[in-house]
């Protein structure tokens, strides 16, 4: 059985490359034109693919990161902009892979963010007590079968316990994000989003420990809302009815996030709430 063969995505491409990698054209910033040069051709024409890969999915994404490709190469290839540049380029990968999970696997996902948040929810209760566990800390159960724990600490090259800078974070909720660098990318993994949550758990039908979880989603939906309204946030809560078919739920679901809607909101499929009162 013989295969048929895929056409490119770009053929020019190809010939633009092969003409390009034996003129090597002098570049600020690069030292050895006649190595760097066609090094640097080899790295654009990847990225261009990647590009028009990930334009198939988002045109204004694929646009955003060819100006920011733009600016790398008329700047001098400052290392900053190559790795943002770099970072941006495989977030936008993983935005792709992210368009195309399942419903199945997007309720799993889900479920993985909101125990990491509770994660860091306990550890900032336990940082009040002016306890500041590293993530590393586990580590110090190796003693109890009589196992020393510093190899642990020196192959990561972090002790048990979080250093603080300064005696202001004592009593402070801190958990593991202390950078606003890594609050700003944990945000940015769940924004737009929607949580979807059983209409019965908002009413507590189902037990505490649910109840406690969709309520928890709510709050936060409607505080994210708060906080990001000036950044454009989209961050809202879809309560389901039992009954309602997935199809239903991913089509709200995916109007929600498009942008330019409502933000912080309760939207519910089905009516067991009506002539209740609302949470």
């Amino acid at each position: 059985m013989t295969e048929t063969p895929r056409s490119a995505a770009w053929p020019a491409l190809w010939v633009v490359l092969m003409v390009m990698l034996a003129i090597p054209i002098p570049l600020r910033g690069i030292p050895m034109p006649e190595r760097g040069v066609p090094i640097l051709y080899l790295v654009v024409a990847g990225t261009v693919l990647i590009l028009i890969h990930i334009a198939r999915t988002s045109l204004p994404l694929a646009l955003l990161l060819g100006y920011t490709l733009f600016w790398v190469l008329t700047s001098g290839f400052p290392v900053r902009g190559v790795q943002i540049l770099v970072l941006m380029v495989l977030g936008a990968l993983l935005y792709i892979e992210a368009s195309r999970l399942t419903a199945s696997w997007v309720r799993r996902v889900a479920w993985a963010f909101i125990v990491g948040s509770i994660l860091q929810v306990v550890l900032g209760l336990i940082n009040m007590l002016h306890v500041f566990p590293s993530p590393t800390t586990p580590a110090l159960a190796l003693r109890w079968i009589g196992v020393d724990p510093m190899p642990v600490f020196k192959f990561f090259d972090a002790g048990p316990w979080l250093s603080l800078m300064t005696t202001e974070f004592l009593g402070r909720p801190m958990g593991w994000l202390t950078h606003p660098n890594f609050w700003g990318s944990y945000v940015a993994l769940a924004v737009p989003v929607v949580y979807v949550v059983r209409s019965e758990d908002l009413f507590g039908r189902r037990g505490a420990c649910p109840a406690m979880i969709a309520c928890g989603l709510l709050s936060a939906a409607r505080t994210a809302g708060i906080e990001g309204l000036k950044s454009g946030w989209s961050v809202n809560i879809l309560a389901v009815d039992e009954g309602v078919v997935d199809g239903e739920v991913e089509r709200w679901a995916a109007r929600l996030t498009e942008g330019g809607g409502p933000t912080g909101e309760l939207v519910r499929l089905g009516g067991s709430h009506l002539g209740r009162l609302q949470p």
